[in-house]
């Protein structure tokens, strides 16, 4: 279900605890809120030692940007608990500008 983006002013994502997940899904989710396909989410190294880009446009997202549009306010509420793929979440979304970390 969509959000109602007249009724809200701003969304809360609570990731406190959340220690594990797939990275992959973390990927997806966080192009729901960033609308540049090039946007980089993510950055790995392989065995070899070669860098690969994880961009909004590589998560096939059907609407990029399009679940919470840009300018309404993102916050994640993390603690020490939190690591894995709420971690990717988190800094994908701080990183392009989307969130701001508590």
């Amino acid at each position: 279900k969509r959000f109602n983006e007249e009724a809200c002013d701003g969304v809360i994502i609570d990731v406190r605890g959340n220690a594990g997940g797939d990275p992959n899904e973390a990927l997806a989710c966080a192009s729901m809120f960033i609308s540049n396909d090039n946007a980089v989410l993510l950055v790995t190294e392989d065995a070899n030692g070669v860098l690969h880009k994880h961009t909004v446009e590589d998560q096939n997202c059907i609407s990029p940007g399009n679940l919470f549009p840009s300018p309404k306010p993102v916050i994640l509420l993390t603690n020490d608990g939190s690591a894995s793929s709420s971690e990717v979440l988190s800094v994908a979304l701080r990183d392009n500008g989307r969130a701001m970390i508590v």
